[in-house]
């Protein structure tokens, strides 16, 4: 399987997005490809997405990306490649694949204001 590093703009509530950004570091959803075309027979599938870093009150997330089916068109996850992330029928988050020759820092994990309060 094919996996990629994908830049995500998490849409606020205002926009139609989540009230809060998922907690945790990695998150499966259904994900919609911009390249998808009429002759793929589903037209959303799962995407996995360890965080591997997020600005401390960013909407950002840069993430590795990868599909949880084996059988899904891997030819979607390209250099360039937008997809938006679903929860049920509404738009969550925007995102696009970087280009592979991108160099990512290391993982900055920050912790969520949550737990970082209980520090």
């Amino acid at each position: 399987m094919i996996a990629l590093i994908a830049l995500t703009e998490w849409l606020s509530d205002q926009e139609g997005g989540r009230k809060s950004i998922p907690a945790g570091s990695r998150f499966v959803i259904p994900a919609k490809f911009e390249a998808a075309t009429d002759h793929h027979d589903v037209q959303s599938w799962s995407l996995v997405r360890p965080m591997q870093s997020r600005p401390a009150g960013s909407t950002e997330w840069i993430a590795e990306v990868s599909f949880l089916a084996p059988a899904a068109p891997q030819e979607l996850l390209s250099d360039g490649a937008k997809f938006e992330l679903m929860e049920g029928g509404r738009c969550v988050a925007r995102g696009m694949v970087l280009p592979s020759q991108v160099v990512i820092p290391a993982p900055a994990v920050v912790a969520h204001p949550e737990q970082a309060a209980k520090r």
